[in-house]
């Protein structure tokens, strides 16, 4: 079995942008929704959207929120 060609296509475009993905400007949020979204759904068959409209115990993909940390606010990792 060969590599998806969506999952090629993501590959190749990171690949072709490294340099402009590497800043502080393209931070985590930007990362999930360019890249490992389209990877869990596209390559892995996952319902990142919840499309089945499942309850959040049965969700194959949850997005955790921010916590506080030591007086302030941060998302995790």
């Amino acid at each position: 079995m060969g590599i998806p060609d969506k999952v090629y296509r993501l590959v190749k475009r990171f690949d072709a942008n490294h340099a402009a993905y590497k800043r502080a400007q393209f931070d985590e949020a930007q990362v999930r929704i360019d890249f490992i979204n389209p990877l869990l759904k596209d390559g892995l068959g996952w319902d990142v959207y919840n499309e089945r409209g499942l309850l959040e115990t049965y969700r194959e993909v949850l997005y955790e929120d921010r916590v506080k940390v030591g007086g302030g606010t941060k998302t995790p990792d």
